[in-house]
């Protein structure tokens, strides 16, 4: 599977998943820590989660990634 490839970027969008950028806004991760138990706390659920994006690849640029990635054949 091509990471890099346009075709993946757009699958990848349409996934719900959480992203790193989710665990930069107190106010979001207490959101999801709220669907996961109500009385958990932004810090506890960075704490339980944040393993999940720690290898997470960078954000794709839509707009320019065909000018990086050569045609498949």
């Amino acid at each position: 599977m091509d990471t890099r490839s346009t075709r993946y970027a757009i699958a990848r969008r349409y996934m719900i998943r959480l992203r790193r950028d989710d665990f930069d806004e107190p106010a979001v991760l207490t959101k999801f820590g709220g669907v996961c138990n109500p009385r958990l706390s932004a810090e506890e659920f960075k704490r339980q989660f944040a393993y999940v994006v720690e290898n997470e690849a960078p954000s794709l640029d839509l707009l320019h990634a065909r000018d990086r990635t050569p045609p498949v054949r």
